[in-house]
This record gives structure tokens, C-alpha cells and sequence, in this order.
């Protein structure tokens, strides 16, 4: 009887050892969840990092749009400088035909003498209105 009450003791005590042990772990999960894994602590922190995120892409986006817009700028001006140039160009050129036409006029009127005629290669307008085009 003895041993029986022995055995009984024991397993009294193991079960005890169990319901404590269960009791230790639900409390410590329960304030792990509390303490540590909060869903409302792990909401704010996704919300304070979902505005830092988004802060950091608006200037981002602000950053690049201004050097979007100081590039297109570059271009502008390269372009109009450009524009610029070949209008001068045609102006050179215009100025370069006229004198071509006058000497060739110049020489149509001489050459009905039928003498020789020594002039330069290039006559003196011809040679200033390619120079001003860049010869």
C-alpha cells in the first residue's frame, strides 16, 4: 500500500511539475506577445517606416525633377546657340553668293575685250566673305 501510495505521490508531483510548466510557458508567451511581438507596436513602427520611406521618395523624385529640369535647360540653350549659329551661317553664305555672282558679272563685262586679264585668284570681297565663313 505503501508503494502504492509512493506511486500515486509521484505521479501527483509529475503532473503538478506539468501544470507549472504549462502555467510558466503560457505566461511567458503571453508576454511575449504583449511586450514584444505586439501587433499594435509592429502596426505603428510599419506606419512610421511606410512615412519615412515615402518622405525619402518625395525628395527623391523632387531631386531628380530638378535636375530634369536643369538638363532640358542645358539642351534649350545648346539648341538655341545652334540655331543661332546657322542662321549666321546662311547669312555668311548669302553674302558669299552675292559676291560670287558680282564677280562672275564683273568678269562677264571685262571679258568681251578680248585682251588678257591678270586678276588675283580669289578676288579681295570673294576672299573676305570665306573667311568670314571659316575657309
Amino acid at each position: 500500500m505503501l508503494a502504492a501510495l509512493g506511486g500515486l505521490r509521484t505521479t501527483l508531483i509529475a503532473g503538478a511539475g506539468l501544470l507549472v510548466g504549462c502555467a510558466t510557458a503560457l505566461l511567458v508567451f503571453a508576454l511575449w506577445n504583449g511586450w514584444v511581438d505586439n501587433p499594435a507596436v509592429r502596426e505603428a513602427a510599419r506606419q512610421e517606416e511606410r512615412a519615412a520611406w515615402e518622405e525619402a521618395a518625395g525628395k527623391l523624385r523632387d531631386q531628380m525633377a530638378a535636375e530634369r529640369r536643369a538638363a532640358q535647360a542645358r539642351i534649350d540653350q545648346v539648341e538655341n546657340t545652334y540655331l543661332e549659329e546657322r542662321q549666321r551661317d546662311a547669312i555668311l553664305i548669302s553674302n558669299l553668293e552675292t559676291a560670287i555672282a558680282t564677280m562672275e558679272a564683273e568678269d562677264a563685262e571685262t571679258d568681251d575685250t578680248g585682251a588678257a586679264v591678270c586678276r588675283p585668284a580669289i578676288p579681295r570681297g570673294l576672299g573676305l566673305q570665306l573667311d568670314a565663313i571659316g575657309r
